[in-house]
């Protein structure tokens, strides 16, 4: 009586194997490669644009057609927000712009926060609601624009330090 093969023998499971151990090579490279951007380049010369030259093309027409539309609450903020000394906000932002390269993530952004005010930044995916708060946290610096949290700019070593006590954060 013959007994059946083992299923770890090289019989039933060899060939699986050999061509497991190739291509674990093959898709690390392949992996690689992606993380590289290798295939980028080939992207660009047929044509095509990346996913982030379409959302700033498409977030610039954005403010283009409305730039001559701000809402009057925004236009308020602002003047509010350059009419107040620093040190009486705990938290300000006034006029602030980050540019990556020729991507504008945040454009001319103001706003000014009391003490046990309630607030949330709202906007479309890509408008800078993330860039803001980095710049706030000192872990990207603005372009251009004043932060300040309980009156040290935090775009200085020395008033990050003291505003990074105020706020707990440790990067």
């Amino acid at each position: 009586m013959d007994t059946p093969p083992d299923s770890l023998s090289f019989d039933v499971a060899g060939l699986a194997l050999i061509f497991l151990l190739l291509s674990i090579p093959f898709y690390w490279g392949l992996v690689i490669c992606f993380e590289m951007k290798v295939f980028d380049s080939l992207l660009c010369r047929r044509g095509n644009s990346t996913a982030e030259e379409k959302s700033s093309v498409k977030r610039e027409s954005f403010f283009k057609a409305h730039q001559d539309q701000m809402d009057p609450d925004i236009q308020e903020e602002q003047q509010r927000v350059k009419s107040i000394n620093p040190d009486d906000l705990p938290v300000r932002v006034q006029d602030v712009r980050k540019n990556f390269g020729t991507l504008k993530a945040v454009n001319n952004v103001s706003f000014g926060l009391q003490y046990g005010e309630c607030f949330a930044l709202l906007g479309i995916s890509g408008a800078g609601k993330t860039s803001i708060f980095k710049c706030l946290t000192g872990e990207i610096y603005p372009t251009s624009g004043k932060l300040s949290i309980n009156g040290h700019d935090v775009t200085t070593a020395s008033g990050f330090q003291e505003a990074r006590k105020q706020i707990g954060y440790c990067p």
